[in-house]
């Protein structure tokens, strides 16, 4: 099991669950890691065993999925029942409302408001490395960024994705290929030196690589940048300087706390992404590298996470965005590369491509092979 990918992990799950015949089904985001073409195969799957009389429990925060296969739907939040309706008297933004206690848009208004610059702010050759088992988990990865554009990359669970953000964040070691910022060679810099370089990085998991839990939000405000001299003087922190930082973060990102000096582990979710989002965005950085930026967060602050990474393209910065969140994807960047087993499958622009031919593209099947198809 440990050597097939994190999605066909979860269709074996998914399948030892009907083998067994079992007579309730309970579903913990199951869609996370599937195609577009398998979730629509699952979610029929998923009707017809309804139509045979097994009981199903579906937890997800994909409206579209709750609307197309739920009878009957309850809405929790913050370990409260704040809702239970039936599917035919409710709509995707009803449930929203009661998600978040507020109108939020489920639509991300991508007006772009200048043209993406000629100038090359980051470029990666022939990236490769292996995992520990000597697997090779990216291969030969090219692709370059522009300043003022935001390059999804997109792609199911488990094809390198993980791999390649190490790679760019300095987690991992290429062991070929080079990588270029702002004009420099920055190949295997550590984090701190990218970090100085002009880099943001909001990582793939907040608490294992972001955060500290067991620290005050104050701390972890300065996490990454507790080097710079207006934090640190002499090996000394400013305390005072420090929670000045944490109490703008708080007013301007919209942070939301019980005990302002309390430790980020007590936080939601969402406002301790937010964090995150506010301390990366805070240092000013030529390029934001953004990997699952709304995992694991409510409706209401992926609405304003949108908004954050938007506004910092439009002021003409750069943005690697990915994201399991195909929906995500396609709403923010202006052009996708799609990975597959560690290489890239296609690209696209995301206004010009549709959700099935993304979906192609995700199981590996590539664009030249998908004209082969329509011809035929």
């Amino acid at each position: 099991m440990e050597d097939i990918s994190v999605g066909g992990r979860q269709r074996v799950e998914i399948l030892k669950m009907l083998y067994r015949n079992v007579d309730i089904l309970i579903l913990d985001e199951p869609t996370a890691v599937l195609t577009p073409q398998e979730v629509d195969e699952l979610i029929a799957t998923l009707k017809n065993l309804k139509e045979q009389g097994k009981t199903i429990i579906v937890i997800t925060h994909k409206l579209r999925e709750v609307m197309e296969l739920a009878d009957s739907i309850t809405v929790i939040k913050q370990g409260k029942v704040v809702g239970n309706v039936l599917k035919k008297d409710t709509s995707e933004r009803e449930l929203a409302q009661m998600m978040v206690g507020r109108d939020v848009v489920l639509t991300v208004n991508n007006a772009r408001k200048q043209q993406v610059e000629s100038e090359i702010m980051y470029k990666a050759e022939n990236l490769t490395t292996v995992n520990d088992y000597g697997k090779e988990v990216v291969s030969d990865m090219s692709f370059e960024v522009h300043k003022g554009e935001i390059l999804g990359i997109a792609g199911v669970e488990g094809n390198g994705q993980s791999e390649l953000v190490k790679l760019m964040t300095g987690l991992m070691e290429s062991t070929r290929g080079t990588v270029f910022f702002d004009g420099k060679d920055i190949t295997n810099w550590w984090p701190e030196k990218l970090r100085k370089a002009g880099i943001g990085i909001i990582p793939e998991d907040r608490y294992a690589q972001g955060l500290c839990r067991e620290m005050t939000v104050s701390d972890n405000c300065i996490a990454g940048y507790h080097g710079e001299k207006d934090v640190c003087k002499r090996g000394l922190f400013n305390k005072k300087i420090i929670n000045a930082k944490r109490d703008k973060y708080i007013k301007e990102f919209d942070i939301r706390l019980g005990d302002v000096n309390g430790n980020i582990g007590n936080l939601s979710g969402g406002n301790a992404q937010k964090v995150i989002i506010a301390r990366e965005l805070s240092a000013n950085p030529k390029l934001l590298i953004a990997c699952q930026p709304t995992r694991g967060v409510d409706i209401g602050s992926i609405e304003f996470i949108h908004k954050q990474i938007l506004k910092f393209r439009d002021a003409g910065n750069t943005v690697i965005l990915i994201s399991s969140e195909l929906s995500e994807i396609m709403s923010l960047s202006d052009r996708v590369i799609v990975m597959y087993k560690g290489k890239i499958s296609g690209e696209v622009s995301p206004k010009e491509v549709s959700m099935a031919a993304m979906g192609l593209l995700m199981a590996g099947i590539g664009k030249e092979e998908q004209d082969h198809e329509k011809e035929r």
